[in-house]
């Protein structure tokens, strides 16, 4: 059984007699600085304390119950001396905390970049597409600058390779409109991406001799790393029409522009 406390016990200060004067500590102060791991040299070098003083200190604080015998222990083996748990009604619950505010990040852009290489050279990697062989075209690693933008692509997957029919109409100008009217009802449907994919094919695939034999070209459609797709469109004319984006559906909608999607089963 605990011995009752004293009374007269000062919970702030205790007085230390010496034979020569009266030392008034402050016992708060001592058991900051034991919890922040003083020792007991720097006990006596900052209170000027003899070591009886300081045992006898100790001994006082312990009968007063200002410091239990359990703290003593931690402290003698230098470990650090926890202060006791509040009680519940000294515990004070911290302020609510203000409602987070929720940021709305962009959605990440779905455009397609579109690019035409006019007369890839031989060897070239847009070609190696069409040429690699289907089990060695995963995990191909390329690079390419296309119109100042620098690229680095890394094959996921093959999707599709073969042979596409071109759109009837992608070669050529509708009959009873002059081009004039084409272009500007073209554009009102489909807007200038669309229509400058298209006059590139025009380009590369119009003349007035044309067989309709002549209509099918060859397409590359590659998921890459990062979630990239590339489609890489070889139209019977020496050019290739690159599309690069990071969403199949639109650049199957931009490819639907210009030839029979209905064959690729992606």
């Amino acid at each position: 059984m605990r011995p009752p406390k004293d009374e007269n016990s000062n919970f702030d200060h205790i007085t230390f007699e010496t034979p020569s004067s009266s030392t008034h500590v402050d016992v708060q102060e001592i058991l900051r600085d034991m919890r922040a791991g003083m020792r007991t040299k720097g006990f006596l070098y900052k209170y000027s304390f003899t070591l009886p003083e300081f045992e006898e200190i100790l001994k006082t604080m312990i009968r007063q119950r200002l410091l239990t015998v359990d703290e003593f222990k931690e402290w003698k083996t230098k470990r650090p001396v926890q202060a006791p748990a509040p009680s519940a009604s000294e515990t004070t619950p911290p302020p609510p905390r203000p409602p987070e505010r929720t940021v709305q990040q962009p959605p990440a852009a779905q455009n397609v970049e579109t690019y035409v290489i006019t007369d890839p050279e031989n060897n070239a990697w847009v070609l190696q597409l069409f040429s690699t062989q289907r089990d060695r075209i995963r995990g191909a690693k390329f690079k390419v600058n296309l119109h100042g933008k620098k690229y680095f692509f890394v094959v996921e997957d093959l999707l599709f390779r073969g042979l596409v029919q071109m759109l009837a109409g992608t070669a050529g100008a509708k009959v009873g409109k002059t081009k004039r009217e084409e272009a500007v009802e073209f554009i009102n449907r489909h807007g200038w991406s669309a229509y400058l994919e298209r006059r590139a094919v025009e380009a590369n695939v119009a003349e007035e001799d044309q067989q309709p034999s002549a209509g099918r070209a060859r397409l590359v459609l590659l998921h890459c790393r990062n979630d990239t797709f590339l489609a890489a469109l070889h139209t019977p004319a020496p050019a290739i029409n690159l599309y690069v984006g990071n969403s199949l559906e639109k650049i199957r909608l931009r490819l639907s522009k210009s030839v029979d999607t209905s064959s690729l089963d992606v």
